[in-house]
């Protein structure tokens, strides 16, 4: 858009700036973003602010809350995509009314953002006007921009306080609150919304408020707010105002610092030093807050009277994870209290009276409940009062606000209305960069100053009396950039003993730029329009004439509290500051000026002045500062004679309630009481003039004659950063230059280009060019010039009120003196520099420089305390047991407790010897017995070599060590459901949600004995039928002769139940021996039982998760489909239910025995469905204009720097999780719209919306609002896309995803809010949270896995030996955490449901309410309409263009068999009915039962030689050898003990207490949706078919970023390497992903890989299989008659002359012939309906280019044709085509080209339709009303014709295409046999069937 190259600006001197818009716009200049300076920010809100005639579009800022509530605010939609903010300028002047603004939407905050960011430049090119994009040529002024940024503030603010006035309406019934909620209900109307809320020293926006009117956590605001509140009330009362304290958060943090510093001296900070002076004066108690880990508040008390500490915790945090930190906070407080008053205190622990919660969110208002409980007797808190106290809290803080706003109120300031829109950039700091800013100052610099708040008399300004309109605005915070849940980020200014550093440094630069005093840079004295200004503004305050920008005081005072936290203002006809740390009061140059109060606190030592000069009534006003803060509105009222006299306001007759703060406790009581300083006492009147100031010395105090003192270098005394300096380096001294510039200055080159033993020489230069030395022993820093003594006389020094003349001596003694060299070292920039650098970490001090580690010094300490051995050399062999030894201590083995176990027991062992005692009563570790149980089971080899060298149990140590108990149950019984009821008695987790799954897979059919220790007698099972008692080997002949015996069991289907809490193992419930037979009923029956059984002991069931195969959700369809009393029903009214008339979304959920119960599909199962869907040949997604095929996934996968592996796309494992995973993932999605082309828009929408739908489940951390968001997200973009299929006239079979991925998508949809709905209104007084990614079928596949390790194919009497070692197993793995690697490729299943990092558990028990749900809604569909927008259709046009009601798909729809439609009579094919591959129930025949099929056929094998005979019956005994082997490994597995079932249950009873407990730690603050307003349709048609280039979609991938879980964050494709399978690292080529697209790679044709570990190497079954074969193939060779010519041909040569082959030459055989079978059946139908050119459309004129052909060509993407549909011509345009391979359920394979029409199967094209002569169009006349473009998937009998390349130009907008006059001549020939046409290709299709049919029959039998 710009004119011309921009320039960079270069700014010297901004203060002699100003902005001529003739020297900047227009002109070529680049817009300084960084950094810009104060005249360009000022001309730009200038330019964006409102004009005065329209500043009424935008909420007035005197407005209430309620006020501004009943405003009607544009509508601001949630839109996921826009265009490109940096065309969103024009050049052209603005041609709309400006108030047409109220009248329209408010475009996104993202977009904004996004506006706001692109504005300076744009400017600054000349744009004249912003271009409304949602509007056809709408350009509005450049201010609009300022508008819509503050409506969208506004749209925010009403948002919360909105959901604060719902959640007090729904609460105003409660007994005992009527009346409050009344009065809260007044306040409202009282309090300005644009207020600011006071805190300490800074301020808030006053919506903080409004989080303590919801079930939010409160932050740190809320309880430094409020212990300010009781604070007052303390001090309202005599007796405690005296003797107690009440502290703010500053408190632990200042304690902290003080710690790990070891700061107890002078060098503590200085809020310990106010805190230590108020104890000393007579304060025995202090109470104040705990912060835990960030996530938890406890109230506590330090009681000095008693020497203890106690606390009050209202959920016990000892008990939870974040006991530890508490233990360790209290350990610090106890640790300063110890070191700074000489005195030991006690820990009381948890002994402070407080209430109990039972939710996630009222810890701090129990907290707070807990101080005022101990110390006004307030009624103690309790659960059922938790929104009482609430309501109680938010009224008290109110009050205070709004009497502080009442006593300040005087007269409004003259620019009350002023308006500043423009955000600074240093004002788009996010709340996270504050912190992390605020945290690095915390341990990086020493506190000069205090952390305590301004006192409460001091703030008397509120947003009432003084407005902050000019306070610039800021864009409000995306999603991503909002404080978040736990993160407790403070809004307003952190009272920090440092401030953040760069803030401070861009204050202090343009304050002296704007403030200093020599004005030669800006040309003579007195003519610079600085110098005039200032003039102006002097006369201004002596006149009483100046009008204070509030803008500018508050940046001023701000400024000056950056360098003192005490600070204090007086204002009149001079401006003066109050120096806390001296006591003095600094008169200002002029108003705002900061210069003289900056270079005072530079040369201010700090130390009080002397009786002397406080009796001095001339000079500089000492003393603490008044009680009173004059309020600007004075200033212009008053006289300047009453200026000058002005004494400090009396204190106030009745108690403040503002806010106290510790200054107010720490001044003398006298002054407190406001007694310092009575009227009319001189020293408070006025204040020295600068000259005075800077020659005062008085106080300073000369030292007697004496002799040369010593120097004592640089102490703590002078520096208090000294000791942590000398703490931090192991360097002897410092001040020289660097090795690099020393080498280069003495050799001329780099220094590591050095020979070693030039090196050395640099190293001692270093060290001779030191400014200073380091004495570690005297913790003081020596000039290394220092004159070694200095003379008394010289010493002078600024003496204590306290210290006498006498003490001058010993003080000076004792380290204050200091010689001059020093003296220059410590003012040097370079020592100050070096104080500055933080600490590392202790983890970081290995990496510390060889040459600064004093080793001779360490050995000599060690010698000293006796550590010499346990510390060796590194090259020792004894050091690797010093560091075990040392990471036992740390706790980094805790994990693996086995070693030390080990360790233990190999120490006991050597013990004992030593005693001469036996191994009698030799106990070993639980973890050991565990691990020799587990190496046991599955390798016993492994456990014998293990047992010869370690100290492990023994086989009968391991079977003493068990108990056995009673086997698992064969039969679904009441001993099943007591099991499970006993688990979860154990587990004590009473009535808490439980996930039940169900999965069945393949079973070896075999019959078995087994025998039951219950019933004391062999049982037969195996069969599907009731296991059969059998007596002795007779009955089981008789057994299985018997007709009635039930066929074998080919199937075993499992239930499995899982406490719905991360990290809890599942229970193996039941598992049944079934046929492939059984009906829905059947199973229906078992589940019922099931259900039944575990109801009848109240273990709530709250989902049913089951795979989405047909009879699979045929049962789930029969839960639903009961009597009307099982069901229950969730209405979400729909967004557009006024506008378009559609229905309600309802979901259901089944009620059974009254438990309410939802319906789940595997999520993780369901993306790799919808990756397969999108692979698959047999339909094509459309969508709008564009479609998403597996072309553009191989196009992302071939790219430069794809995250996707070739092998994710070319030959992958459709049941591999991984791979989904990365394709759904948002560097996938980044990569795609990275890509060149519009092409792809309908993959990234596709991937982008499904993804989200799969990580509403998956993703660990984010609220179920945005969760719920998430899904209906998909539910309407689902719903859209069917209606838009239906209004296009598109067969969904054809031109959607597969009917059973339908179905599995909305059974997601629904499970997901029906989970959210039975956790919040059906789980009782107590909320459990919910984890979604525990509801699925993972568990059942889990155990699967680890049984095929124990047994690749096991039979059902494997399955029950193995199953009480399987609980061991998955148990294991559930501790472990550890899941695959999820860079692996063809890996199968990842099993991860038990991975919990990064869960936010309080955060996931907070549920959205109804009218949360609904907004929630309503910003799901302005999301999906907005993709649809995107894909260039209207979803209201497709509503509208049907009259007939819209309702969702029945539940009968999603279940219901039979084919899906068909695009017409004529084209039908077998493909419609195809079930996805991942779906189907084929599996591949396992080698048990091959094995037995062999054995099966031997039993009547006749008439072989002796020889065969005898091999055969050696393999058959090898085989039944292998199944007894298998059989006795598994019986041989020991049952786990009672003992160890106790343990277990005890451990896992222990977690699962923490993990509720913490449920009560965290908070969630939720932030609710703008208003969601009707907005006038936007019509994307209107834009060109190619504009979506244009958009950003951007956002996508950071949506994506935001939502995905951690495994699709790492496990992606990192550019230049790869991951075997396995997780060996090795290159891209190496790894085989360099190649090329290849054809005919998809998903869909191949086979699921193998994840167990015998499919790496063959198997004993395999080698017997192979050998049994062979001994086939040899018998068969000899019964051959002798002298045939292959026998010969064998004798004589030793090879047969037979040709070899393989599958590969069989499947290119068999295709070939089929290709030319199908252009031989075209031409031979074309020729019988006499089609014109019937050779050339047979052959489809595709072929190799050649001479003899040169009309002829390959087929590839991109290829244009003559196709026909649907009794019409039209010209197509190549998109993808496939090849089916061979047999019945044969795949549709992509082809990269073609070169003969009878390999392909279906051909993907965009059509276009004829108009006028050769012109064809895009949008056909079907589709006008939607302005969409034409897409068919067809099968190769329908397209007729291949065109050159160059027949075809398309336009630019891609709208129409023009055919040359040749080509053109080909369709009109075709279009006059149209009819005939119509016959041949009804003919084709019919002959197709048939042949399809005939094989299908041959393939059957």
């Amino acid at each position: 858009m710009s004119k011309n190259q921009p320039s960079v600006i270069d700014i010297q001197d901004e203060t002699s700036q100003s902005f001529n818009p003739d020297d900047w716009i227009g002109r070529g200049k680049t817009y300084p973003n960084d950094n810009t300076p104060m005249f360009i920010l000022d001309a730009r809100k200038d330019t964006l602010a409102l004009p005065p005639e329209y500043k009424h579009l935008i909420p007035a800022p005197q407005l209430s809350v309620l006020q501004l509530l009943a405003i009607e605010l544009p509508h601001q939609p949630a839109n996921c995509v826009a265009p490109r903010a940096d065309r969103q300028f024009s050049f052209d002047p603005p041609n709309e009314d400006p108030g047409i603004l109220a009248l329209r939407p408010v475009p996104s905050p993202h977009f904004l953002a996004g506006l706001q960011k692109a504005f300076g430049q744009a400017w600054f090119s000349g744009a004249l006007s912003l271009v409304d994009y949602r509007f056809k040529n709408s350009r509005l002024p450049l201010w609009a921009l300022g508008y819509w940024s503050e409506v969208s503030i506004a749209i925010t603010k009403v948002a919360v306080w909105r959901a604060a006035v719902s959640w007090l309406n729904g609460r105003e019934n409660l007994p005992g609150l009527e009346k409050d909620a009344v009065r809260a209900h007044t306040y409202l109307g009282q309090l300005a919304w644009t207020g600011r809320l006071r805190i300490g020293g800074g301020t808030a926006d006053i919506q903080t408020l409004a989080s303590l009117l919801s079930d939010s956590w409160l932050d740190d605001d809320h309880i430094d707010a409020l212990m300010a509140h009781l604070s007052t009330r303390a001090n309202t009362i005599p007796v405690l105002a005296q003797s107690v304290a009440v502290l703010s958060l500053a408190f632990q943090r200042a304690v902290k610092i003080a710690v790990e510093r070891k700061a107890y001296g002078d060098d503590m900070p200085r809020f310990l030093k106010d805190c230590k002076q108020r104890i000393n004066e007579g304060v025995q108690q202090i109470y104040f807050p705990l912060h835990v880990e960030g996530a938890h508040w406890i109230a506590c008390v330090l009681d000095f009277k008693a020497g203890i500490i106690r606390y009050g915790d209202s959920m016990s945090a000892t008990d939870h994870a974040y006991g530890e930190d508490l233990k360790r906070t209290v350990k610090h407080i106890l640790e300063w209290a110890k070191r700074v008053f000489h005195r030991t205190f006690r820990d009381g622990q948890n002994t402070l009276a407080h209430g109990v919660q039972r939710d996630t969110h009222s810890c701090g208002i129990c907290t707070v409940n807990t101080i005022a409980h101990n110390l006004f007797g307030d009624e103690r808190f309790v659960h059922a009062q938790r929104d009482h106290w609430r309501v109680w809290y938010f009224l008290d803080l109110v009050q205070e606000q709004l009497l502080d706003n009442t006593s300040s109120k005087t007269s409004p300031l003259p620019n009350e209305h002023e308006q500043d829109i423009t955000p600074r950039p240093e004002e788009w700091t996010t709340a996270a960069q504050l912190e992390d800013v605020s945290q690095a100052d915390y341990s990086h610099s020493q506190p000069d100053h205090p952390t305590t708040a301004v006192s409460a008399h001091s703030m008397t300004c509120s947003s009432e009396s003084i407005p902050e309109t000019s306070t610039p605005s800021q864009p409000p915070l995306s999603s991503s950039t909002a404080p978040q849940i736990g993160s407790h980020k403070r809004t307003h200014e952190v009272e920090d003993d440092v401030g953040p550093p760069n803030k401070t440094q861009r204050t202090e630069k343009i304050g002296h730029s704007l403030d200093r005093s020599d004005e030669s840079l800006c040309g003579p004295v007195g003519i610079s329009s600085s110098a005039q200004a200032s003039r102006k503004l002097k006369a201004a305050m002596q006149d009483g004439s100046l009008q204070v920008n509030e803008a500018r005081r508050v940046n001023y005072e701000e400024e000056c509290r950056l360098l003192d936290l005490g600070a204090q203002f007086r204002y009149g006809h001079s401006w003066e500051v109050f120096h806390s740390r001296c006591g003095k009061w600094l008169k200002m140059k002029e108003a705002y000026s900061r210069t003289r109060f900056r270079k005072h606190t530079t040369e201010c030592h700090g130390i009080a002045t002397t009786i002397k000069s406080r009796s001095k009534s001339s000079g500089a006003a000492t003393g603490p500062p008044p009680h009173e803060h004059q309020s600007l509105d004075t200033v212009t009222s008053e006289s300047p004679q009453q200026a000058l006299v002005r004494q400090p306001c009396p204190p106030p007759s009745r108690p403040s309630l503002r806010f106290t703060t510790l200054n107010n406790w720490f001044l003398p009581k006298a002054e407190a009481q406001g007694e310092a300083h009575p009227k009319g006492d001189s020293s408070s009147s006025g204040s020295k003039s600068e000259s005075d100031m800077d020659s005062d010395e008085e106080g300073l105090v000369e030292l007697p004659e004496a002799d040369l003192l010593p120097c004592h270098g640089i102490t703590a005394a002078r520096e208090s950063q000294v000791v942590t300096y000398l703490n931090r380096t192991g360097a002897t001294g410092g001040g020289a230059r660097s090795i690099t510039a020393l080498a280069k200055e003495r050799y001329g080159v780099a220094f590591k280009e050095l020979s070693a033993r030039r090196q050395a020489i640099i190293n001692r230069d270093q060290e001779n060019d030191r400014k200073w030395r380091n004495d570690h022993v005297a913790h003081a820093v020596f000039s290394t010039s220092c004159r070694k003594t200095v003379s008394s006389s010289a010493f002078r020094f600024p003496l204590p009120t306290s210290a006498s003349r006498q003490d001058t001596t010993t003080l000076g003694s004792e380290g204050q003196a200091m010689c001059s060299n020093c003296a220059e070292v410590m003012r040097s920039s370079t020592f100050k520099q070096a104080l500055r650098v933080p600490t590392p970490s202790s983890d970081h001090y290995k990496h510390l420089n060889k040459k600064y580690r004093n080793e001779t010094m360490s050995r000599l300490y060690l010698k000293v305390v006796g550590l010499k051995d346990l510390v060796q050399e590194q090259s020792s062999e004894l050091s690797v047991f010093a560091r075990f030894a040392l990471g036992i201590h740390q706790g980094k083995y805790d994990s693996r407790g086995y070693i030390v176990d080990l360790v233990k027991a190999l120490v006991e062992v050597d013990d004992r010897k030593a005693r001469g005692v036996g191994m009698q009563n030799f106990t070993y570790g639980p973890a050991l017995v565990e691990f020799a149980t587990t190496c046991a089971i599955l390798s016993p080899e492994v456990y014998r070599i293990l047992s010869m060298q370690f100290q492990i149990p023994s086989p009968r140590t391991l079977q003493r060590y068990r108990a056995k108990s009673p086997r698992f149950p064969i039969m679904i019984n009441d001993q099943t459901f007591d099991v499970a009821a006993e688990y979860m008695k154990r587990l004590g987790y009473g009535s808490g949600p439980v996930a039940l799954s169900c999965d069945d897979t393949k079973l070896h059919p075999a019959y078995r004995t087994y025998y039951d220790n219950d019933r004391q007698m062999h049982l037969l099972i195996g069969g599907t039928d009731e296991p059969r008692a059998v007596a002795n080997a007779d009955e089981l002949r008789a057994a299985l002769q018997d007709p009635t015996l039930g066929p074998k069991a080919t199937k075993i289907r499992l239930w499995c139940l899982l406490p719905a809490i991360p990290g809890l193992p599942p229970i193996i419930l039941a598992a049944k021996a079934i046929p492939n037979n059984l009906t829905a009923v059947e199973l229906y029956a078992y589940l019922r039982m099931i259900l039944a059984g575990l109801f009848r002991r109240q273990i709530r069931v709250v989902s049913y998760s089951c795979d989405g195969t047909e009879i699979e959700r045929l049962v789930q369809k029969m839960l639903l489909s009961g009597p009307t009393d099982s069901q229950h029903t969730y209405a979400i009214p729909h967004p557009q239910h006024e506008e378009l008339g559609l229905p309600p979304l309802l979901i259901s959920m089944a009620v059974i025995d009254g438990y309410v119960l939802a319906i789940i599909q595997d999520s993780k199962h369901a993306l790799k469905t919808l990756r397969n869907n999108l692979y698959s040949g047999a339909h094509t997604c459309t969508l709008g204009n564009y479609v998403a095929m597996f072309s553009h996934a191989l196009e992302l996968a071939h790219s430069s720097g794809s995250p996707l592996y070739i092998r994710d796309v070319e030959k992958l494992d459709r049941q591999d999780d991984n791979a989904a995973t990365r394709l759904f993932s948002s560097a996938a999605l980044q990569q795609l719209i990275s890509l060149p082309g519009d092409h792809l828009i309908g993959t990234i929408v596709y991937l982008f919306v499904f993804g989200e739908l799969v990580d509403a489940y998956q993703n660990r951390h984010i609220s179920h609002s945005e969760r719920i968001k998430m899904v209906l997200r998909a539910r309407f973009f689902f719903d859209i896309w069917r209606r838009f299929l239906a209004a296009a006239s598109y067969p969904e079979n054809r031109y959607c995803i597969s009917r059973e991925a339908i179905a599995i998508i909305h059974i997601l949809i629904d499970g997901l809010i029906a989970l959210v709905i039975i956790h919040r209104d059906f789980m009782g007084d107590e909320k459990h949270p919910l984890f979604p990614w525990l509801h699925s079928t993972e568990v059942c596949e889990h155990v699967f896995g680890e049984c095929r390790k124990l047994v690749k194919d096991f039979t059902y009497l494997d399955f029950l030996y193995m199953l009480p070692r399987l609980s061991t197993l998955v148990r294991e793995a559930c501790k472990a955490a550890r899941s695959s690697d999820p860079r692996a490729r063809a890996s199968g299943y990842a099993h991860t449901y038990f991975e919990s990092k990064g869960v936010n558990i309080a955060a996931l028990a907070i549920f959205p309410s109804d009218d949360e749900i609904t907004a929630v809604a309503r910003a799901a569909w302005e999301e999906a309409t907005n993709l649809w927008d995107l894909l260039g259709v209207t979803a209201s046009d497709i509503f509208r263009s049907d009259t007939a009601t819209t309702r969702l798909p029945s539940l009968s729809s999603w279940f219901a068999p039979g084919e899906d439609p068909v695009w017409d009579g004529s084209s039908s094919d077998s493909e419609s009915g195809e079930e996805d591959d991942d779906l189907s129930d084929n599996e591949e025949l396992t080698e048990a039962v091959e094995l037995q099929n062999l054995l099966d056929a031997e039993e009547t094998a006749s008439g072989r030689s002796n020889k065969t005979d005898d091999r055969m019956f050696s393999l058959r005994c090898a085989a039944v050898a292998t199944a007894l082997d298998d059989i006795t490994r598994l019986q041989s597995f020991p049952d786990p003990t009672e003992e160890e079932r106790l343990a277990d249950a005890e451990e896992e009873s222990t977690y699962l207490k923490q993990t509720l407990n913490a449920t009560r730690d965290e908070g969630l603050q939720v932030f609710l949706p703008p208003l969601n307003l009707s907005a006038e349709p936007i019509h994307p048609f209107d834009r060109s078919i190619t504009s979506a280039s244009d958009m950003d979609l951007t956002p996508l991938a950071s949506i994506r970023r935001a939502h995905e879980t951690d495994r699709a964050k790492n496990g992606t494709r990192t550019k230049g390497s790869s991951t075997k399978k396995g997780g060996e690292a090795t290159s891209s080529s190496a790894a085989g992903d360099t190649q090329e697209p290849t054809s005919g790679k998809t998903s869909d044709s191949l086979q699921p890989h193998e994840t167990h570990p015998e499919a790496e190497n063959t198997s004993i079954r395999r080698a017997i299989i192979r050998d049994m074969y062979q001994v086939l193939r040899e018998e068969s060779d000899e019964s051959r008659a002798d002298g045939t010519g292959a026998d010969r041909h064998l004798r004589w040569t030793g090879s047969s002359s037979t040709t070899t082959s393989g599958n590969t030459a069989n499947a290119a055989l068999a295709a070939g012939q089929r290709a030319t079978a199908v252009v031989s059946r075209r031409t031979k139908i074309f020729k019988e309906h006499k089609i014109p050119r019937f050779e050339e459309v047979g052959n489809a004129r595709i072929a190799l280019p050649n001479a003899r052909q040169p009309g002829y060509g390959l087929l590839q993407p991109g290829s244009y044709g003559i196709v026909f549909h649907q009794s019409r011509l039209y010209i197509s345009r190549a998109l993808a085509f496939y090849s089916r391979s061979g047999g019945k359920a044969g795949a549709h394979a992509w082809q990269a080209s073609s070169r003969n029409i009878g390999l392909v199967s279906y051909i993907v094209v965009q059509v276009y339709e004829h108009t006028v002569a050769r012109r064809f169009r895009a949008i056909h006349g079907d589709l006008a009303f939607l302005q969409v473009t034409r897409f068919l998937h067809l099968p190769s009998n329908q397209f007729l014709l291949w065109l050159d390349p160059q027949a075809a130009q398309l336009s630019p907008d891609s709208r129409v295409l023009e055919l040359n006059p040749a080509s053109f001549g080909l369709y009109q020939d075709l279009e006059q046999a149209v009819p005939r046409l119509s016959a041949s290709v009804k003919d084709l299709n019919s002959t197709r069937r048939k042949k399809q049919e005939t094989s299908d029959g041959e393939e059957a039998v």
